[in-house]
């Protein structure tokens, strides 16, 4: 059963403040942060690319400071059909931008009541296809520029049920507002899980350093301590006791023969110690355990020794584990932990980027990838509705996990014209912003279609050998090659990055079977990445779907009071 709610005038239930205009001159790299219209996200604030003022300015226009969850609209920017600040687009504060100031071009908009619910209800009821029209169609200027006044904005009917009403409406966009947080903070956590995997191999060299230091740990020990130490282990883990035979049997060995030792049971038969059946393994490993208890261990088990002892130390640094604790894990885990540790070489060797692990290379970007153009897009060719076009905020919305509305589109006939000159993008291509806020990266995923625009991004377009997709896409994340990044920028007032300045940067690549073996670790990660950015869209569509006919009354609040134990796939509005 729907309902008809009561519409009144937006300039009768808020309060409003105009941006101030700050002087380009007074703006430093640190103090208080200012908010312009270039900030503005599809409903929020972008804070990679704020401007500064010192305290004392900030002081003088506290009037302009930002609470959190306050309305802001802009009242000059685009129009529709050429985008980069679209008049009228409506943000709400976050909660870190609490205290910021806003830049002209813009006005706070707050309830006259205070109320929080009211506050966000407001935001909620602003955020509407219906309300950017209206300033759209009210808007006036140039063909580049346009501005509403404060009188229209004011003029606007807000539809304005009951206090209840009210309240349950904000309950139920809040409900999916959390859903739609929490993905992103988990997918927050997952990118980060990544990131520091990155940078403990191949920034850090964590598992190379390791072995390192346990070489010279194990130098100085007694022949008792080391005793000591493989008795411990023998006690430990099966999985263990077999790598200490498989080494003991490599050792020594020519490749032929290595080639011809299947398993531990092959080794002990060929080293005579005892015969290969189903209690080999603990016969070999009594022997062994006596052999080197005599203190006349051959030179097989003291080196097969030495490198399990390398190895070790190399798993605890990968695992964040002391060597007591990998005792307890299963039999899959610390072979999968033992397989990865022995990847890593057990030296430094200098290059011309510093210490790298012997065997990796230093190489340049276009030994590994082909970089991409697009053919040019003009704004007479952009139409309203049809294919997104993206530029580079849309690809910098996207590189922290929002989902967005495109504001450029162009026919699909043009779109497939284009795709069959220069491509598109596709799977696994990786997307770079390229002007302005530089370095935000993009990995495209399956099913997206979109064309971008040349020059505001690089576009990484197929990979040659020994490099895959999530390695390059985390190293572009890296603080290594951020720093990288920030090297070869060039311009003052408007910064940009070149194809030709991206082909020639340098990184460290490894050896193809770490490369490898770390692209699958982190496929399953990107993997669960995706899935959360699915859901995420899926809730942002149900919610978009869903305003428009709770503010007019034709949808029941009272019906969707259990929405956040509802699957969003699963309905249907």
């Amino acid at each position: 059963m729907s309902a008809e709610y009561p519409r009144l005038l937006l300039g009768d239930l808020i309060i409003h403040q105009k941006g101030f205009a700050f002087k380009s001159v007074d703006y430093q790299k640190n103090g208080i942060p200012v908010v312009r219209v270039s900030n503005f996200t599809v409903d929020s604030i972008d804070t990679s690319d704020l401007k500064y003022v010192s305290e004392k300015i900030g002081r003088d226009n506290y009037k302009v400071a930002l609470n959190t969850n306050d309305v802001v609209i802009a009242t000059v920017g685009s129009w529709p059909k050429n985008p980069a600040s679209i008049v009228g687009k409506t943000i709400c504060v976050p909660s870190e931008m609490n205290g910021a100031l806003m830049n002209q071009n813009s006005v706070i908009v707050r309830v006259k009541n205070n109320c929080p619910i009211d506050q966000k209800y407001l935001f909620i009821a602003l955020k509407t296809k219906p309300f950017s029209e209206y300033l759209v169609s009210t808007a006036q200027g140039s063909a580049n520029q346009a501005s509403v006044t404060l009188g229209d904005i004011f003029s606007y009917e807000v539809e304005w049920p009951e206090p209840e009403i009210r309240k349950l409406i904000v309950s139920v966009v809040d409900s999916m507002n959390q859903k739609i947080i929490l993905n992103r903070q988990i997918n927050q956590t997952l990118e980060s899980m990544a990131q520091a995997i990155f940078q403990s191999w191949f920034v850090d060299f964590d598992p190379v350093k390791a072995k390192i230091a346990a070489r010279e740990q194990w130098q100085i020990l007694t022949d008792d301590q080391r005793t000591e130490w493989l008795n411990e282990l023998l006690n430990k883990q099966d999985y263990l006791k077999t790598c200490l035979l498989e080494l003991t049997a490599k050792v020594g060995l020519n490749d032929d023969e290595n080639l011809q030792l299947d398993s531990s049971l092959d080794f002990i038969s060929c080293r005579g110690h005892g015969p290969a059946s189903s209690e080999s393994l603990d016969i070999g490993l009594n022997n062994l355990r006596k052999e080197w208890q005599s203190k006349i261990a051959g030179p097989a088990l003291q080196s097969a020794s030495e490198i399990l002892y390398l190895n070790i130390a190399a798993m605890t640094a990968i695992s964040s584990r002391d060597e007591t604790s990998l005792a307890g894990m299963s039999a899959d885990e610390i072979a999968q932990l033992y397989k990865t540790a022995s990847l890593f070489p057990e030296r430094l060797v200098e290059s011309e980027l510093g210490e790298i692990p012997e065997g990796w290379e230093v190489r340049r970007l276009d030994d590994l990838v082909e970089i991409g153009s697009a053919k040019r897009i003009f704004s007479k060719e952009y139409v309203e509705a049809g294919v997104p076009f993206y530029r580079g905020k849309e690809v910098t919305e996207l590189s922290i996990g929002n989902n967005i509305q495109p504001e450029i589109f162009i026919c699909r006939e043009r779109y497939e014209e284009l795709k069959k000159k220069s491509g598109a993008p596709k799977e696994h291509d990786i997307l770079i912003t390229s002007v302005g806020t530089i370095g935000n990266t993009y990995l495209v995923r399956a099913g997206d279609e979109f064309y971008f625009k040349d020059g505001n991004l690089t576009w990484i377009k197929s990979y040659k050998k020994d490099v895959m997709p999530y390695f390059l896409k985390i190293w572009f994340d890296s603080s290594v090659g951020a720093s990288s990044i920030e090297n070869i920028k060039i311009g003052s007032t408007q910064q940009a990055i070149t194809i030709s300045s991206i082909n020639s940067l340098k990184l460290i690549s490894p050896t193809s079977e770490i490369h490898n073996y770390f692209n699958n670790v982190i496929e399953d990660v990107f993997s669960k990445i995706i899935e959360q950015l699915k859901e995420t869209k899926l809730l942002s569509d149900l919610r978009d779907s869903l305003l428009p006919k709770l503010l007019s009354g034709e949808l029941d609040v009272t019906s969707l009071t259990e929405l956040a134990d509802i699957d969003p796939a699963a309905m249907d509005v």
